[in-house]
């Protein structure tokens, strides 16, 4: 495998990983953020909110592990 394809992978792999991030702030942290600031309430929040916090985790996870997974592909 070439340097550039080293380099390609690389960015994929950088790539996945900011959408990992990306899903953990969006889903995860940004409503445990308004709860601590009290412009949600936690009991108002409705059982889907937390279904779709969860799947946003979730996801988050899979793009991470799946960067770890490209990046196992690069050749020295």
């Amino acid at each position: 495998m070439s340097l550039v394809q080293n380099e390609r992978l690389k960015l994929a792999a950088t790539a996945l990983n900011q959408l990992a991030v990306a899903a953990l702030v969006i889903g995860v942290f940004t409503p445990m953020v308004a709860v601590l600031y009290g412009t949600v309430a936690v009991s108002a929040a409705p059982p889907f909110a937390l279904l779709a916090g969860f799947a946003f985790f979730i996801g988050g996870i899979v793009l991470h592990v799946s960067a770890h997974l490209l990046l196992g592909g690069l050749k020295g």
